[in-house]
């Protein structure tokens, strides 16, 4: 009976036309947000919108959601960013401007936010994610294709890429401004007065092209600067591009004075160069003047024979130094000779024969004052290094203070002073040229052709150094009566031509006080 009574109730609502004001749950139609419900719900051109959520109607009808390099999104009706599109990131979190971030190209943000690039003397680059080298600064060049190490070259002074990757300069040039210039000559101190072996600290660069000197001033380094000497080791370290030091005296009045045994280096690779102690190893030759050395250039090795010690005891040993390192190691040969290692003999003209690999020493003066006309030899890498007198045909006066210009055979010697009983002392301006690869072994009297400026006057104890192309010749002492006259002149010898040219004369403006005993190194 219930049910009958609500069906009439029903009937007879129907037949009144008494509206029903519940609204439809969620419709898709609507004339007004009240037909919409209250969920979030307005009616946006007549269809009922979630704006809290709809990306074209956010918060408000018609309200974009847009987003840069994203797909937009609505949060509580509010824009933000949603997914970002392939290879950008929201590195800001602002969602005014999307997935603002290429971190395929965004140096800063290189495969994700935050990953800044930095490479070595250039403006970085990021590439396909991934770290590089953009533009390199001024000057340098990324020459081993490496991004990690930047443009790691320094064009205007590295020789082996100069002005451009691959543009190599000659072993007898150097780079300068990123053109090949023949390499420059370091003169490093030396004795002004031939009664005193003071040292000086003049420092000084010649210039082959402009045939100019300029005094260099060097700085101290950590532990300080060497003390100006004469008569020491000094040889050029071509791979770090320094001048490396050694002994040598400090002063000679009133009593003679010797540097330390310590090795330095001065480095060129700075401006302005920059002295530096190097560290010393477990062995050491001691404090040491009046020695002879060659250089194994190949090999960053110097060979260095005799000398005086701080004792005033004369040597016959040998010692090579490792120029990378600065550490000494004594060479034991086999002794059993009659006349092995050689008779003390100083200062004798050395050098180290890299065709060869020997090390030659030739001339001196014993310890008897003879003044010695030997040729020594020796392989100081061999297993077990053996000195060999070698008798070679045709040998020159002997002498002593003579310069082996070269390393290589045949080997130029020039110069030098022998003493005949009765007769004073003789000063030499030959050029005997050494065979040791001939047989026998021989020596050979040149005849230099003269250049413009003629031959260099005899001199002995003057200052040579070479590389591939040239050999050069500074200053010595030339004795006249009872005195000794100092030169400052520089000259270069041509052994395939046999020329000598004049470099720069007596007195030229900026050259160092004529001296002896000082040490010139090719800076190559």
């Amino acid at each position: 009976m219930k049910t009958l009574r609500s069906l009439f109730v029903v009937a007879a609502l129907a037949l009144c036309g008494c509206p029903n004001t519940t609204p439809t749950p969620n419709p898709t139609t609507c004339t007004s947000d009240s037909d919409c419900g209250s969920d979030g719900q307005r009616c946006c051109d007549g269809e009922c919108i979630d704006v809290t959520a709809d990306v074209n109607n956010c918060g408000a009808c018609g309200a974009v959601c847009t987003a840069d390099s994203a797909e937009p999104a609505c949060i509580a009706g509010s824009c933000h960013v949603g997914a970002c599109h392939t290879g950008f990131a929201d590195c800001d979190g602002n969602a005014a401007n999307g997935c603002e971030v290429s971190l395929l190209d965004d140096a800063n943000n290189c495969s994700a936010c935050g990953m800044v690039c930095t490479v070595d003397n250039a403006e970085a680059a990021c590439a396909a994610g991934s770290c590089g080298i953009g533009t390199c600064h001024a000057g340098f060049g990324d020459c081993d294709g490496d991004a990690a190490n930047g443009c790691e070259v320094a064009l205007e002074s590295d020789p082996q890429h100069c002005g451009a990757c691959g543009h190599s300069c000659g072993e007898d040039q150097w780079c300068e401004a990123g053109e090949c210039h023949a390499a420059p000559l370091i003169i490093y101190g030396g004795a002004a007065d031939p009664n005193d072996s003071q040292g000086l600290s003049s420092l000084v660069r010649f210039d082959p092209v402009s045939k100019t000197f300029e005094e260099i001033t060097a700085m101290a380094g950590p532990d300080g600067a060497p003390e100006p000497r004469a008569n020491h080791l000094a040889a050029w370290d071509r791979e770090a591009s320094r001048m490396v030091v050694f002994g040598g005296t400090v002063s000679a009045s009133p009593s003679l004075l010797f540097a330390a045994p310590a090795v330095w280096a001065l480095d060129f690779s700075q401006d302005p160069p920059v002295w530096n102690k190097l560290p010393a190893g477990t062995a050491s030759p001691g404090a040491r003047t009046a020695n002879c050395f060659g250089v194994d250039r190949a090999h960053r090795t110097v060979y260095m024979f005799g000398g005086l010690d701080a004792q005033n005891a004369f040597h016959n040993d040998l010692w090579s130094l490792d120029l990378a390192s600065g550490s000494w190691t004594q060479i034991h040969g086999d002794l059993t000779g009659p006349e092995n290692p050689p008779p003390v003999s100083t200062p004798g003209s050395c050098a180290f024969l890299s065709d060869l690999g020997q090390f030659v020493m030739f001339g001196g003066i014993k310890l008897d004052l003879e003044i010695s006309g030997a040729l020594w030899t020796i392989d100081p890498t061999a297993a077990t290094p053996v000195w060999t007198r070698v008798d070679a045909t045709n040998p020159p006066t002997p002498r002593a203070g003579a310069l082996f210009l070269g390393d290589q055979s045949p080997l130029p010697l020039f110069g030098g002073f022998n003493i005949e009983p009765g007769l004073g002392i003789e000063v030499f301006k030959d050029v005997q040229v050494l065979d040791l690869a001939a047989t026998p072994p021989a020596w050979t009297e040149e005849s230099p052709s003269s250049g413009t400026m003629g031959f260099p006057i005899p001199r002995a104890l003057a200052v040579g150094a070479f590389n591939a192309g040239h050999r050069y010749v500074f200053g010595g002492a030339v004795p006249v009566g009872v005195d000794t006259i100092l030169l400052d002149d520089l000259w270069e010898y041509d052994p395939a031509a046999r020329v000598w040219t004049q470099l720069a004369p007596t007195g030229a403006p900026g050259a160092p006080p004529g001296k002896l005993d000082a040490t010139m190194v090719v800076a190559d």
